[in-house]
């Protein structure tokens, strides 16, 4: 896989140290333009490799993290590289691989429940790309229609919490080692953001259905979450 565009450049000014990020991160856009695969080898287009190269170790080039993964559509997007991301984001609608959600690893079978992290950064990362897209409306009832299954996984498992807040197993939510949940409050905070943000594609799009039920969805988990930040309620 080459590089096949021109990397946008950001001049920085200040210390030394300042200037050198200017540097960093037209090298990290480098790389992550090397990680979407293009399909012309043993991976599907679309495929993000979490790792650049199969022959660094540790490596992960053979697997797309879902944290990963939806980060890297966002700064794909962000940076106006949307053929990019459109692909990484259709690779995704294709391969949902835990029945309604995606798992901690896009491209394994994995049967996973509680990777909210991921999900929510997928989501984002789909939306962000439907904004660098031009909010294309036919675009957009295709992301909405192929996102909203996560959506009502989201409803489902605040319906079965203790809490007002979704359960998860994810490393940025708690120790993914152990064998309890954790009620947590920063992929409660994802999952209502991506729940604004396709609420407002999906009224854009005249997907009025859609749009009621996500606007509903993101008024539950912002009470929810209200009573856990603001009344210290535990």
């Amino acid at each position: 896989m080459g590089l096949r565009k021109r990397v946008p450049r950001l001049r920085l000014y200040g210390s030394d140290l300042v200037r050198s990020l200017s540097v960093v991160l037209a090298e990290n856009l480098e790389d992550l333009l090397r990680k979407v695969d293009d399909g012309s080898g043993e991976f599907e287009k679309g495929f993000l490799h979490t790792s650049t190269s199969p022959d660094h170790k540790p490596s992960y080039y053979h697997h797309m993290w879902a944290r990963d993964v939806g980060r890297g559509i966002q700064e794909l997007a962000r940076y106006g590289f949307v053929e990019d991301a459109q692909s990484v984001v259709d690779y995704c609608l294709n391969h949902i691989n835990s029945g309604d959600h995606w798992g901690r690893v896009v491209n394994f079978n994995a049967n996973e429940d509680y990777e909210i992290d991921g999900n929510t950064h997928i989501l984002l990362g789909i939306y962000r790309t439907w904004l660098a897209a031009g909010r294309d409306k036919e675009l957009g009832k295709r992301y909405v229609s192929g996102c909203m299954a996560v959506f009502h996984w989201f409803k489902r498992m605040l319906d079965e919490a203790p809490y007002e807040l979704l359960p998860c197993l994810s490393e940025l939510s708690g120790n993914p080692t152990v064998q309890y949940l954790v009620y947590a409050v920063f992929p409660t905070y994802g999952a209502m953001v991506s729940a604004r943000a396709f609420a407002q594609m999906a009224e854009e799009c005249g997907m009025q259905k859609e749009s009621a039920f996500l606007k509903g969805l993101e008024k539950r988990i912002a009470e929810g979450l209200k009573k856990h930040l603001i009344s210290g309620r535990s």
